[in-house]
């Protein structure tokens, strides 16, 4: 009976190490996977949040043209800064300008959303999208979409190769009239002013006002009283 006994003991403590055994060779391959598996998801999310869209400098861009809902136009290099085609003459705000065209040329995302099917919740397609486009001097071209506000974080949906990310430095100047990059001057009326005499010897006053030289409004003062009573 004892030695009856001392078998069965024997044969429990094989069972309890075969077990284990069997155990830790079914679990060891599942944590190895699960450890590969999390480690490439971790290195998206941190590459994400600081993937380079646009990454140019100014010297090698020869135009960018955008096209918003009120307006199309197109930023062309002049000397050292940036300018507008058409209106190299006119007095323009070149800092506004610089502002706007270096946040297309560097541009950052802080999130990436990633492929969307419905663009319109983004502001990324329709009237209220931006569409640009970057010609280099090399005769390559990058396009960008430029949406709405983001409402989760600080910033605007950008699209790009088909991802949609989330951009903080976008110039809200995209976004509106050519007109809004020229300068602007307050002239006095006596600038402005002008005296003529018709042949009956009727005075008119002539009032100008001609903002950058480009958008005359001539608004006429008829005072039509004669000089030779």
């Amino acid at each position: 009976m004892k030695k009856t006994g001392r078998n069965i003991l024997i044969m429990l403590l094989v069972l309890v190490v075969l077990g284990g055994i069997s155990a830790w060779l079914f679990l060891a391959p599942s944590q190895e996977g699960e450890e590969s598996s999390s480690s490439p998801s971790s290195q998206a999310v941190s590459s994400a949040a600081g993937e380079v869209l646009t990454e140019l400098e100014a010297e090698d861009v020869a135009s960018i043209s955008v096209k918003n809902q009120e307006d199309s136009f197109q930023f062309v290099p002049m000397g050292e800064d940036f300018g507008l085609q058409g209106y190299e003459d006119c007095e323009l705000n070149t800092t506004m300008i610089s502002s706007s065209v270096n946040s297309l040329l560097s541009m950052t995302a802080s999130k990436n959303l990633g492929s969307r099917e419905n663009l319109g919740e983004f502001g990324l397609s329709g009237e209220a999208s931006v569409e640009v486009e970057i010609g280099c001097k090399d005769g390559t071209e990058q396009k960008l979409t430029l949406g709405g506000k983001a409402g989760e974080s600080a910033g605007r949906y950008v699209l790009k190769d088909g991802t949609v990310y989330i951009v903080a430095s976008v110039s809200d100047q995209l976004y509106g009239s050519k007109y809004e990059y020229f300068s602007s001057y307050l002239y006095s009326i006596a600038e402005r002013t002008s005296v003529t005499t018709d042949e009956e010897g009727r005075e008119q006053v002539m009032f100008g006002l001609n903002v950058v030289s480009l958008v005359p409004l001539v608004m006429p003062f008829s005072t039509a009283h004669s000089t030779a009573s």
